[in-house]
Parts: C-alpha cells; sequence; structure tokens
C-alpha cells in the first residue's frame, strides 16, 4: 500500500488494480523493504534496484461466477476474491479455515463488496 498510486490504502482499492502494479513494479520481501511499512498511501521508499522482486503475470477478472466455475479456476491456482463479508467475523482472523456457518456473509442479495481474500482449495478439512 505504501506505494500504491492508485487504490486508497486502508480504505479500499481493487485488487485488479494491484496485480496491475505488481506486473509492472513488482514487490519485495518483507524484509528487503528498507523501512518500517506504514500502511499508508504515498509514502512509499522505492526499493533498490538490485533487489530481488516478483512480478505478478498479470490477472483475469471474472464477476459474479458460479461455484463450479471458483472451483475450476481453484483447481489450477490461487485466486483473488472480492466479497461482501461480516467484518466482524474478517477483522480479527489469524489463521485457519473460515466457513459460511462461522462469518454467515452469503447473502445474496448484497451485491456490494467490502472485503478481499485469497481461496487457495475448498473441500472439507479436520481442523
Amino acid at each position: 500500500m505504501d506505494c500504491d498510486e492508485v487504490n486508497w490504502a486502508c480504505d479500499g482499492g481493487w485488487m485488479l488494480d494491484a496485480y496491475t502494479f505488481t506486473k509492472e513494479r513488482g514487490i519485495v520481501n518483507w524484509h528487503d523493504y528498507d523501512r518500517t511499512y506504514n500502511a499508508r498511501k504515498n509514502v512509499c521508499k522505492e526499493p533498490q534496484m538490485d533487489i530481488s522482486r516478483f512480478y505478478n503475470g498479470g490477472g483475469i477478472e471474472e464477476d459474479n461466477i458460479s461455484n463450479q466455475r471458483m472451483k475450476e479456476i481453484v483447481s489450477r491456482q490461487p485466486v483473488g476474491v472480492a466479497m461482501a463479508s461480516n467484518l466482524k467475523c474478517m477483522t480479527p482472523y489469524k489463521s485457519g479455515i473460515l466457513t459460511e456457518s462461522d462469518c454467515k456473509c452469503s447473502d445474496p442479495n448484497k451485491m456490494e463488496v467490502n472485503h478481499a481474500v485469497t481461496i487457495i482449495g475448498y473441500g472439507k478439512s479436520d481442523v
């Protein structure tokens, strides 16, 4: 967020813009960023050019896809998802698997998104 000039830091933004940023400018390892992460828009300290960076290969946006389509995509790679979430459930989240019964955030009438997550798999867990 420090170096992003398009989105609004902790006040929101769009994943596709972030993917474009990482495709064009790359991101560096946490420990290679020269100063403490600030989580403030446009307080960037550009990392040295000789530091190794990860460059995103790009992103494709698909809106309002079915669960079956989501399973097809997630079976090949992690997927960034914009969703309407119950912030009382999502804000304190630290690790593990969240389910619909945990958060109660699947309201099919709600079209507004307020959170971004990465889906890395699906199925059942013994956890």
